[in-house]
């Protein structure tokens, strides 16, 4: 067993003297969004069903309601309450430049079934097998390329690239595009922070256009020159195998599996390594034992849970906890909360190279919505720390370089730097 720091960034924290006082817990507040599992834990105990009143959702933070809510597609729809483009002006420049942002990974049953049978097929774990020699030579690219006895910020020089380069081939898109890809990507997730400011909102619905426009152009290529790839499989997918995809069904497919396929596994690679880092002896136990990798990539996934949290919509009156929740309301499921649920974990905030259930985590979601892509982030995470742990040693935290901050959003755990060094 491999104890977790009372760190910085709550990797395995101890509650706080006196707690937290769930009336004042505030998901939008920065400092919680750092640092939330205090406030998890108060939640868990004292309010499992919380009104959260800065957004008016509901939060469900127990491992066992989640389970449950996960599952319920009678009382709950994956369709937000509204629309993510909140302003009227950033919708207009979809309408008129674009076309209206559609989410259809994220629709409901059958409808998300039909849609997800184009897609699952590049995500197999068969497919992923095949796969590995280019993963391990991505990987040991990238190892080559790090500098040793320099600081170095991991995130920019290991964690983006190699999910990047990843999505990229599956979908059949240009690596020189990929500078762009990632950028459009991270305008694409800055809606979920739910704090953008109608200007800022602006500028993220104009980059929403331009990578609309650009795979609308890909598809009419592919469509002429079919490939072997995802963008190809979209171009050509038929809906219930009967009708061809819309412009519009096709576009948020592959914006889904671009971003879905990026931004996620660049966090979770950045938050297990600094778990790594900063848990005493766990750089050591994992070279002298790498048969122990495979657990230590679900424990920092369920630890960290790159994605905090989503939402479901109520389509009827419902009622969870003792707690009525009228129809049309919002709920959040908080992943992050749920994966050190003590009820279903034990010693939760401990990262546990023997744990038995350590695998059964939520980052990943579960039920009908569960990650298409978690086969190819758990492949790409257990590969880069069997060679990295393997090809390099003395992981540590570079000496005042890092910000230990965090991107503000509501629904992710995007780490801004995670500058280190390497000894050799």
């Amino acid at each position: 067993m491999a104890d977790g720091n009372a760190d910085r960034d709550g990797g395995a924290v101890g509650r706080d003297a006196g707690g937290v006082d769930p009336a004042r817990v505030n998901l939008m507040d920065p400092a919680i969004q750092a640092c939330p599992f205090d406030a998890y834990r108060t939640l868990r105990d004292e309010a499992p069903v919380y009104r959260m009143p800065d957004l008016g959702m509901y939060v469900v933070t127990r491992y066992d309601d989640l389970h449950s809510v996960l599952r319920n597609t009678t009382e709950l729809s994956m369709k937000k309450a509204g629309s993510l483009v909140r302003t009227p002006a950033a919708r207009k420049i979809f309408e008129d430049k674009g076309f209206r942002r559609y989410y259809a990974m994220g629709d409901d049953p059958p409808v998300h079934t039909a849609y997800r049978q184009i897609v699952d097929q590049a995500f197999t774990a068969g497919r992923i097998r095949k796969l590995m020699p280019y993963i391990e030579s991505v990987v040991d690219g990238l190892i080559d390329s790090m500098p040793q006895g320099e600081d170095f910020d991991f995130v920019k020089a290991f964690c983006v690239p190699l999910p990047l380069i990843m999505i990229t081939r599956i979908l059949g898109l240009p690596a020189e595009d990929m500078p762009q890809l990632k950028e459009w990507s991270d305008y694409w997730v800055e809606v979920h922070s739910y704090s953008l400011t109608p200007e800022r909102e602006l500028l993220v619905a104009r980059k929403g256009v331009e990578l609309q426009e650009y795979l609308l152009e890909w598809f009419d290529r592919k469509r002429k020159d079919p490939q072997e790839d995802l963008i190809t499989d979209i171009a050509h997918g038929l809906y219930n195998g009967e009708r061809p995809l819309n412009i519009n069904e096709a576009v948020s497919l592959a914006e889904h599996v671009l971003v879905g396929g990026n931004e996620t596994t660049t966090n979770g690679l950045a938050l297990a390594m600094q778990l790594m880092i900063e848990t005493p002896g766990l750089e050591a136990r994992l070279r002298a034992e790498p048969e122990k990798i495979k657990v230590f990539v679900e424990e920092a996934l369920r630890l960290q849970s790159p994605t905090q949290g989503l939402e479901r919509q109520v389509v009827k009156d419902m009622e969870l906890h003792g707690t009525s929740i009228p129809k049309g309301s919002v709920i959040h499921i908080r992943f992050g909360a749920a994966n050190r649920d003590e009820r279903h974990f034990s010693d939760p905030d401990v990262l546990d190279l023997d744990r038995k259930n350590a695998a059964s985590h939520m980052a990943f979601g579960q039920g009908t919505h569960h990650c298409l892509g978690s086969p190819l982030a758990r492949q790409e995470m257990n590969t880069a720390f069997e060679r990295l742990v393997a090809r390099r040693a003395g992981f540590a935290l570079a000496e005042g370089r890092n910000s230990f901050g965090f991107v503000e959003t509501l629904a992710l755990r995007i780490p801004k730097d995670l500058w280190i060094r390497v000894a050799s």
